[in-house]
């Protein structure tokens, strides 16, 4: 109703109607909003990070309980164009052997004796570990 009122304001004051055209032409208008990306964009993750966790939590449980299968479509909700992907991009990588770096946590002594601890990366797989200089 604000819109509406606003709108009749605004033609009115410029020219763009007569007042008697108003009542004619009000309910021909409707009003079309546009998503905000940033809250879209936030609450899919959100939904997306729930849904992960509950996977985490019923990783023990497929096999027993639950299938893989219903795990990727009822929980992760892929449906079956996703998973042929998602397995084809799985099998992908793992033929081109690829390997990420893992951050490791190891102890490190600060200046007053207590233990700082620092990441530090794994070589990659046929790279020789050079250590690391203090």
């Amino acid at each position: 109703m604000l819109f509406h009122d606003l709108l009749k304001t605004q033609l009115i004051l410029k020219g763009v109607i007569a007042p008697e055209e108003w009542d004619s032409m009000q309910g021909d208008i409707t009003y079309s909003f546009l998503q905000d990306g940033y809250f879209a964009e936030l609450k899919h993750s959100e939904m997306m990070r729930e849904r992960v966790q509950l996977a985490q939590q019923l990783e023990g449980y497929v096999g027993k309980y639950f299938s893989n299968e219903y795990i990727r479509t009822k929980i992760l909700k892929q449906n079956e164009t996703e998973i042929e992907e998602i397995d084809k991009q799985i099998e992908e990588e793992g033929s081109e052997g690829q390997t990420e770096e893992v951050p490791v946590i190891t102890p490190n002594k600060e200046a007053n004796g207590s233990k700082k601890e620092e990441p530090a990366l794994k070589p990659k797989e046929g790279e020789k570990d050079v250590g690391r200089s203090n």
